[in-house]
């Protein structure tokens, strides 16, 4: 759960991160929640969560219901950097102390650099 959690976050930093070097050039970013969905990943990765949540689960249309919305609706197309769960804007920082720093930003840039476009590295 820890891991999922880092790597949603690290995901949530790098779509602030993209909608900022990319709004020059009118390219939209965002990052969403599907919710926890009954997938066979989550499945296999956590089977007694599966189990006992397995009734409340959303089905696969559910989960995509957000990305696609994303993909389409007019309103997601006039901001970006924003975290999206259905349909509805959420903040990033639940807790003051959870905020990314600058350098904290710039850790995954770095860490990043090796799997991303050069536009992302400091200095390129």
């Amino acid at each position: 759960m820890a891991t999922y959690a880092r790597a949603k976050r690290g995901l949530v930093m790098l779509s602030e991160i993209l909608a900022e070097k990319l709004k020059d050039d009118r390219i939209v970013c965002h990052a969403m929640h599907p919710g926890w969905v009954a997938t066979p990943g989550v499945k296999q990765s956590l089977p007694r969560f599966y189990r006992y949540m397995q009734p409340v689960l959303r089905d696969p249309h559910q989960g995509a219901d957000t990305v696609v919305w994303l993909a389409a609706a007019k309103e997601p197309a006039t901001i970006t950097g924003k975290f999206w769960f259905d349909r509805e804007l959420h903040a990033t920082d639940v807790l003051p102390w959870t905020r990314a720093s600058a350098a904290e930003r710039q850790k995954l840039i770095e860490w990043l650099s090796g799997r991303t476009p050069t536009f992302l590295v400091k200095g390129t």
